[in-house]
C-alpha cells in the first residue's frame, strides 16, 4: 500500500498471498467490545517455500545488484516508515504500538523496507522484547511474531541482518528460543500461529531448523498439536493447519532443507562482507558454532515417526462422513497430505 495516497500496489516479498480466502479471519475475544486485531489475511501466515541456498550462516546476498528504494518511497512512505520506527522504539501504549506493528507489517513485504528493518538494532530488540513470555499483550506479541516474520520471510539479506544483532553478550539468545518458549507457554490458538509463521521463517536456514530440532522443537510442537486436540478454543483448527504445513514445508518435502552438518562460519571469516545495498551501516554475522550443534538422523527420524502418529489420531478425532463440518473437512485434508509425504520421506529416509 501507498501509505501516502492510500492506493493497494503489488507487493514485492510474498509469493502466497492468494493461498486463502481473503476474508477468512482469526477471533480472540480478548476484552469486551474490543476489536478483533487478528483478522489480517490468514494466508500472510501460511507456509511458504524456502529459497534455494539461503543459509544464514554465510553472509550472501541472492539479489541481483543494489537493494534500492522503491518508488513510493519518495512519496512519503519513507517519512511513514522512519515515523513508525519510532513509534515501535518508544512507546509502550498498545494502541500506539498495534497501529505502528500493521504499517510496518505491510511494509515489510518490499524487500528494501525488510531489510531496513532487520538492519536497525533497537527496532529488532524491541519486536524481540515482545516476543517474551514476560510480555502480556497478546496483540501486541501476535503482531511483533508477524512483522518479524515477514521481514525476514524470502529475504536472505534482511535474515542475515535480523540473526546479527542476537547470540552475543547482550543478548546470547535470539528468536529461535523466543518461539521455543512461547510454544511450551503461549495458550492462544491464534497467537501461536503468529509464531508458527515466525518459526517457518526462521528455518528457511539449514543452521536455525537444525536449532530448532536440537532444541526439542519437533517434541514440543508435537505437544502442542496433540494439546489442541483436546481443546474446544477457537481457533484450534487453523492452528492444526498450520503445524501441518509446516512439517510439510520443512520436513516431509524432498526440497525441505538439509539439516546441516557444517558449522557456521565465524565472524573473522565474515568480517568485511557485505550486502550490495545503498544501507550504509555494516554489519556481520556472529560465530554461531557454539549454539547450532548437528542432530543425528536417528533422532529426527524418531520425532518425524511421532508426528505420523499424531496426524493418524487427528483424523480419528475429526472423523468423516457426511457429519463432517466443512473446516474440519479442510483440516483433515491438509493433515492427510502431509501425514502420507511424511511416510513417504521417512520410507526413504530408512532405507
Amino acid at each position: 500500500m501507498n501509505l501516502a495516497t492510500g492506493t493497494k500496489e503489488a507487493k514485492l516479498n510474498n509469493p502466497n498471498d492468494d493461498d486463502e480466502e481473503p476474508n477468512q479471519g482469526l477471533v480472540v475475544a480478548l476484552t469486551e467490545g474490543e476489536e478483533d486485531r487478528f483478522d489480517v489475511e490468514a494466508e500472510k501466515e501460511d507456509s511458504f517455500q524456502a529459497p534455494e541456498g539461503l543459509t544464514q550462516a554465510v553472509l550472501q546476498s541472492q539479489s541481483e545488484g543494489p537493494i534500492r528504494p522503491p518508488t513510493t518511497h519518495i512519496d512519503g512512505e519513507g517519512a511513514t516508515f522512519s515515523a513508525t520506527l519510532h513509534d515501535l522504539e518508544t512507546s509502550s501504549d498498545p494502541e500506539i504500538l498495534l497501529p505502528a506493528l500493521d504499517v510496518l507489517e505491510e511494509l515489510a513485504h518490499d524487500i528494501y523496507y525488510g531489510l531496513s528493518l532487520s538492519k536497525d538494532r533497537g527496532s529488532m530488540h524491541r519486536l524481540f522484547d515482545f516476543l517474551s513470555i514476560n510480555y502480556t499483550n497478546p496483540r501486541v506479541k501476535a503482531s511483533a511474531a508477524l512483522v518479524f516474520g515477514t521481514a525476514i520471510q524470502n529475504n536472505p539479506a534482511a535474515f542475515s541482518a535480523a540473526l546479527s544483532h542476537f547470540y552475543n553478550d547482550e543478548l546470547p539468545s535470539g528468536p529461535m528460543e523466543a518461539v521455543i518458549m512461547a510454544l511450551i507457554h503461549e495458550q492462544v490458538p491464534q497467537v501461536l500461529g503468529r509464531f508458527i509463521y515466525l518459526l517457518s521463517a526462521l528455518c528457511q536456514d539449514d543452521l536455525q531448523l537444525t536449532k530448532f530440532v536440537d532444541l526439542k522443537g519437533l517434541k514440543i510442537l508435537l505437544d502442542v498439536f496433540e494439546d489442541s486436540l483436546g481443546s474446544t478454543a477457537d481457533g484450534n483448527d487453523r492452528l492444526r493447519i498450520k503445524i501441518a504445513n509446516f512439517i510439510l514445508d520443512h520436513f516431509a518435502n524432498e526440497e525441505a532443507a538439509v539439516l546441516s552438518s557444517q558449522p557456521a562460519k565465524s565472524a573473522e571469516q565474515t568480517a568485511g562482507q557485505k550486502h550490495a545495498t545503498d544501507l550504509d551501516d555494516e554489519w556481520v554475522i556472529i560465530a554461531q558454532e557454539a549454539h547450532i550443534p548437528t542432530t543425528s538422523k536417528a533422532e529426527s527420524s524418531f520425532n518425524l515417526g511421532s508426528w505420523c502418529t499424531a496426524f493418524s489420531q487427528a483424523l480419528k478425532v475429526l472423523g468423516s462422513g457426511n457429519n463432517i463440518s466443512p473446516s474440519s473437512e479442510e483440516e483433515r485434508e491438509h493433515i492427510s497430505q502431509v501425514r502420507e509425504k511424511l511416510q513417504r520421506q521417512l520410507g526413504t529416509t530408512r532405507r
